[in-house]
Order: C-alpha cells, then structure tokens, then sequence
C-alpha cells in the first residue's frame, strides 16, 4: 500500500506571493519541474535606470525543468520570459492563442528560439507523475486560465487561480468555468485553493465590464461634439472592444497613441478576439487630431515617465494639443505606489483646463481582480479542503487567511511567501519554509545588474562626486553634483598644504579632502584620487 504521507509534489512560488508581481510558481515532483508563469516586478522606488525585477532562476534545478505554463499574457506572467528562455533554451512554453501573440512580439527583439506550443481549454497537459486542466476564469486580458493540477488518478487536486474574476453578465467572453472545476475534482480527497489575493481589502462583488457601458455611453451621449481623449490598460481587450463599439455607434473615427495600445489591438484583432475596430480605426499619421468627433486612444494610464499620456498632457506630442474642450476619460485605477505621477498628469490636465473624468466621477473601471463576493462564490463551488492566498502583498496575504477562517472555518488554511513550499501527500497539504533568494534587477538595456551597484548609483546621486588628478605635482578638481563654491576652497587648500598631499597615497589624499569638504557643506561626496 502506497504511503499516504509520501509527497507527491511540492508546490512553491518565488514570485508573487508577498507582493504584486514577478508571478512564478513552482510545481516539482520527484523526477520534473513544470513552472506556473515568469513575470516582472516593476520597482516600488527609485532604482536609478532599473527597467524591473525578475525572479533569481537558480532556485531552479535545470535537469528536471522541462515546461512553462502561461496563464495569461499579462507582463506580470509573461515578462521575464526572454531572461528564463535564454537560461533555459530547451523547455517547452504553453500559453493560449492570445497569449502566444504578446510572447512573439516580447521575442521578436531578442536573437532567440523558443518551443512554443498552445493549449485550449479543452486539453490536458499530462507530466510525468502529475497532469494540469486549464479553467477558463474572467480577469482583464482574453485568454485567462486558472490550472488544476492533479495526480494522475485524481485523486488530489490543486486550483491555482492567480488572476481571476466572477462576471457572470459580460458579453465579451465566456462565464467562469465552474462546471468544468467541480466536475473534475469533486471525487479528490484533497482539493487545495490557491487563490488571488489583490482586492481581499475590497468588499462586494467586482463589477462586470458589461457594467461600464451604460456610464461610458452617456459621455459619448453628453459630448456628442468635444473630442474624446480615453486612457485604460492597453491589454484590457474588453474595455477596448467597448470603446470601439462606442464609437461605430457615435460615429467617431478612432485613433491610438503609444506603442502598446496599438501593439494589443493589432494582437487582439489577429486573434479574432477584437471585433469592428476595422470600421473605426485611422492611422494617426494621416489624421488632423484636432478634429472634436475623434476618440483618441493613449496608454500610458499610469503617468509612466515616458508614457504617451505624459507626453500628450504636457504638451509635448508632435501631433495633439490638448485644450478646454477635451474631455479625458480616466477608464482605470492609480496601482499603489503611482499616486504622485498620475497626480501630475490630472494636474496638467486641469492648467489647460481641459474636462476630467475618473473612476471617482463615474462608473468607468472595473478590476480585473476578485472581491471577497467572488472568493465566496468560488469557494462555495470548488469545496476545498486546503486552503492557500496567493497573489499580493504580505499584509494581503494575512487578511485572505483571516477571511476564510472567518467564512469558512471548516476549511484548512496555509500561509506562504515565495520559496515557501506547499508538500502535498495523497493525506495533507503541509507547509514548508524556505530561505529565498532576492530578485535580479534590470536595467534599462535589459542586462542584469548587481545591487552594490544601486548602492553606488544612489551615493553618487545624493552626494555627488569630487574626481582628484594629480599630474607633475600638480592638483586638477572635477566636481559633479555638488556646489560650486568649494573649488576655490579646494584650491586654497592645496595652495597651504600641497607639500603634505604630494607625500599621501591616492586613498589619504581622498580621505583629507573628504574631511575637508564634509565642514564646508555637512556631508562627504564620493571622491576618487588619480596620481599619474
């Protein structure tokens, strides 16, 4: 008789649980790896030229590695794929139709080969001593999967849900898969929940896209003869597909400014997915911009510093001036830790006194991101056993543990960060810890970059830098990032006491000006002394 204590695979994330982003999950039994998703984590401070932050692939064995997972085409799933291909040339990539598009053109500026193969809902991903079912779930981008991982008599199961939603009234794709979940796990013993923890501060249900129509069209309907000028997340088809139904109604010719609010809509419209926008559509290149029965579509929503929306707002596009007879529709949400750049572009907004509207006005966002409501609904239907939060912050993570002691008190709840392990056995789902490994940061020309190196950067950023040349017993001063006005007193320095400094070595020559400059301005620069 088997052991029932005997693992049969572990699961464990080393991105994304404890914080927004980096999404990675590990799935390992005894003789594989498959990994769930590879994201990028955007920087929450200022890291001097740092682009993002991917997982630390060395917690990775690469003899058992063999497949990657895509759940959905988000950057923070897919957006460290070239660095994971480029480690790892020879793993087979499973991602949807959808998906499979945005990877391709992630790809296309990277001299590499991937094994790309796609799934639909309808297949199973049969591994070794495990097999995985996508579950079509609603989030904010086509194509969104939930995966059940089980022993390949099913006799336990796993639903990692990272992303998802419950609309049930959308008209732009299909409901939840529900059926599909419970028919397929409802005989396990154990049955594990792995689910997302983004919006567990919210209450109620997380509205429908189908929701935002009726506000959207009565600005449409109210300024049937100013031009429209919306900002959303680019890979938010649904919301984008509303926008153009709109306008083929209110007859608007459509327009898009920034590259990945056009590079989704051509994706979504090569997968049969974007409907019309053809009837709709112009090129900005041929286009008077300042015609008011335009609808102009801008990324940039979050007030990136080289976004299209900043550009556009302070007046610096080639091709769009912005005036009081503008109306911006602001049809998403501030991501925490944005507040002041998007401040700056309302701020902009309102000194050309052109109109605003928010999410705060009007009923024009909706997450893509489950409410408790939703939690309730799916853990009423799944019946799970084990219980485990995923998919945000460690604050949120313990809120998500509280929530479902509080409502379902029957169920067993675990609480993870990344490294952790889930040990899953044919008996119990137990935890494990783990010591992790920090990210690897990225800088804008996409290599990697040690962290003493940031140290460095942010020295010479706050303190400045004070170069010493010392040739044919005389003294050169170069000073960057500090005031002026200890040249002079740099020079008189040497003038008094040139004899001493010519008998001290590089580092006590540095080492005495330090000292010098820290009475004059109250802090020491970086200094670097050069004898030639």
């Amino acid at each position: 008789m088997e052991n029932l204590h005997r693992t049969l695979f572990k699961i464990t994330p080393i991105g994304g649980v404890g914080e927004i982003g980096s999404n990675m999950t590990l799935i390992e039994s005894p003789d594989q790896i498959v990994v769930i998703d590879i994201g990028i984590l955007f920087p929450h401070e200022d890291f001097f030229d740092i682009n993002y932050l991917i997982p630390d692939f060395n917690f990775i064995d690469p003899v058992k590695f063999t497949d990657l997972i895509i759940t959905h085409g988000h950057e923070d799933h897919i957006g460290a794929l070239p660095h994971l291909i480029q480690k790892f040339p020879e793993i087979t990539i499973w991602a949807s139709k959808f998906a499979i598009k945005l990877i391709n053109l992630k790809l296309k500026d990277h001299p590499i080969i991937a094994h790309i193969k796609e799934y639909k809902e309808s297949d199973v991903l049969t591994f070794n001593s495990f097999k995985v079912h996508p579950i079509h779930v609603n989030h904010s981008i086509p194509e969104t999967v939930g995966l059940l991982i089980q022993t390949l008599d099913g006799d336990v199961s796993a639903f990692y849900v990272s992303d998802f939603k419950v609309d049930d009234i959308t008209h732009y794709e299909k409901k939840f898969n529900f059926d599909k979940l419970v028919k397929l796990s409802k005989d396990s013993n154990i049955r594990l929940l792995m689910a997302d923890s983004t919006n567990i501060l919210s209450s109620g249900k997380t509205e429908s896209e189908f929701d935002l129509i009726f506000d959207l069209e009565d600005i449409f309907k109210e300024y049937v003869h100013k031009r429209l000028i919306a900002t959303f997340f680019p890979s938010n088809i649904h919301r984008l597909q509303t926008f153009i139904n709109l306008a083929n109604k209110y007859q608007r010719q459509v327009c898009c400014i920034g590259k990945s609010m056009i590079s989704y809509m051509q994706a979504a419209a090569a997968c049969g997915i974007l409907k019309d926008y053809e009837k709709v559509f112009i090129n900005i290149d041929n286009t008077d911009l300042s015609e008011p029965s335009l609808l102009i579509l801008v990324s940039g929503c979050q007030g990136d510093h080289f976004g299209a929306l900043k550009k556009v707002t302070h007046n610096e596009h080639p091709k769009i001036k912005i005036s009081e007879n503008d109306i911006f529709i602001f049809s998403s949400k501030t991501i925490p830790g944005n507040e002041k750049n998007v401040a700056k572009i309302y701020n902009k907004i309102a000194e050309n006194k052109a109109k605003l509207i928010t999410a705060h006005d009007r009923l024009i966002h909706a997450s893509g991101h489950a409410n408790p409501t939703d939690l309730k609904l799916l853990v009423k239907a799944y019946q799970p056993t084990d219980y485990c939060p995923i998919h945000g912050e460690s604050f949120f993570i313990q809120r998500h543990v509280e929530f479902i002691n509080s409502e379902f008190p029957q169920v067993k709840t675990h609480s993870i960060l990344n490294f952790h392990n889930l040990i899953i056995s044919r008996s119990e789902v137990r935890t494990q810890k783990n010591e992790g490994l920090q990210p690897i940061l990225i800088q804008s020309s996409g290599l990697p970059i040690e962290r003493t190196k940031i140290s460095e950067r942010r020295k010479l950023a706050t303190t400045g830098i004070v170069l010493i040349s010392v040739f044919k017993n005389e003294f050169r001063f170069s000073i960057k990032g500090i005031p002026d006005t200890i040249l002079p007193k740099l020079e008189n320095e040497v003038s008094f006491s040139k004899k001493e400094l010519l008998q001290k070595s590089e580092e006590d020559i540095s080492i005495h000006f330090k000292r010098l400059i820290d009475t004059l301005i109250g802090y020491r620069p970086q200094i670097i002394t050069h004898k030639l």
